[in-house]
Parts: C-alpha cells; sequence; structure tokens
C-alpha cells in the first residue's frame, strides 16, 4: 500500500511538471497551432490531476500520513 501511495505522489509531481512547463513556453511569439497544442497538453494534464486526486481522496488519511512521514526518512545506503 506505501509503495502505491509513493508511486501516486510521484504521478501527482509529474503531472503538476508538466502543466508547469506547458505554461512556461506559452507567450504571443508562439504560433497558434503550436500554443493550441500546449493547451490541449495543459487540459489533459488538468484532467489527470483530477483523476491522481481522487485517487489520493480514496485512502484513509492513516496511511496517507504513514506514506508521507516513511517519505520524508533519509534513504539508507
Amino acid at each position: 500500500m506505501q509503495d502505491d501511495l509513493r508511486l501516486l505522489r510521484h504521478s501527482l509531481r509529474g503531472t503538476i511538471n508538466a502543466l508547469k512547463l506547458g505554461a512556461s513556453v506559452i507567450d504571443e511569439r508562439l504560433p497558434k497551432d503550436e500554443a493550441i497544442e500546449f493547451l490541449d497538453y495543459m487540459i489533459q494534464g488538468a484532467e489527470r490531476m483530477l483523476t491522481l486526486l481522487d485517487q489520493y481522496d480514496s485512502y484513509p488519511e492513516e496511511q496517507i500520513l504513514e506514506s508521507l512521514a516513511a517519505a520524508s526518512q533519509p534513504v539508507a545506503h
């Protein structure tokens, strides 16, 4: 279960980064067809984020807290 939550957090971070990247490349100098393509990616990312957040909300709060605590522990080498 902890691995599932770890992967879910990773997917959330990845989706947020994809949205940030899409937003960072759009400006008035970008050709219209390319801007539309990036906007489509951002819409898809926002839809994915809603799905991921629904998955996150399905976990009991105790499991989320345990997973966050485990994630903040230093990794032993």
